[in-house]
């Protein structure tokens, strides 16, 4: 049964809506994340993206991260599955608004040298 946000399944969280918007700006998309990105959401998080991407067309995207206090393992690597599908569509990818901690988890491993920042 859900509660809140979140609801139980096999001893697990699973977010049953997250908060993302988009917006579009001529050949620019923005994603705006407005809440953490983890194991919990990241299923969620590339379902939105993929469904909105579909019906769309943009030369670039850009993944406002402000919002965000927290991104674990998983969300990172949901992350860099939307960037990598994005790119394979021929669109730029940046990322904008992250704070210190995520943008060294992201500097870390790589993202920030593929997709660059804003």
């Amino acid at each position: 049964m859900p509660y809140g946000r979140w609801a139980s399944r096999r001893g697990e969280r699973e977010v049953l809506r997250m908060n993302i918007q988009f917006e579009e700006n001529g050949t620019v998309l923005i994603c705006k994340l407005n809440e953490d990105l983890d194991m919990a959401s990241a299923n969620l998080f590339k379902t939105k993206v993929e469904q909105y991407i579909a019906s769309v067309s943009f030369e670039k995207m850009v993944f406002d991260l402000a919002n965000i206090g927290f991104m674990d393992s998983t969300g990172v690597g949901a992350l860099v599955q939307m960037i990598r599908l994005i790119q394979g569509r021929g669109a730029r990818v940046r990322l904008t608004g992250y704070n210190e901690e995520i943008g060294d988890v992201l500097d870390l491993i790589g993202v920030l040298r593929i997709v660059g920042a804003e």
